[in-house]
């Protein structure tokens, strides 16, 4: 069935995302949102942590995204190298577009 998910778009978009990782803030509001006063305080703490801050949707006390920025560096130096190949591109040699994600 057609549902207008694309593979190498998500996936071009999460390489796109780490080359930013210097500005990626990642969290969840389902279930821990700025509504309840002791949530919301934690929450903004987190958040105003340095970046990259991925906070895990099932402990949003914890950043998944760690807190080694010579890991990143060398990720993003790993997805230069991705983004040029095929897998990354379309058929006429350009980027596959990337989806609309505020960083």
């Amino acid at each position: 069935m057609e549902t207008g998910f694309s593979t190498a778009q998500g996936f071009q978009t999460v390489l796109e995302l780490v080359l930013k990782h210097q500005h990626l803030c990642i969290y969840w509001e389902k279930y821990y949102d700025f509504e309840n006063p002791i949530i919301g305080q934690y929450l903004r703490r987190q958040l105003a942590k340095p970046r990259p801050v991925i906070l895990d949707p099932a402990d949003p006390t914890g950043n998944v995204a760690g807190k080694d920025p010579y890991s990143w560096q060398l990720l993003a130096q790993e997805v230069r190298v991705w983004l040029g190949y095929s897998c990354c591109k379309n058929w006429d040699g350009s980027p596959v577009s990337t989806w609309k994600v505020p960083v």
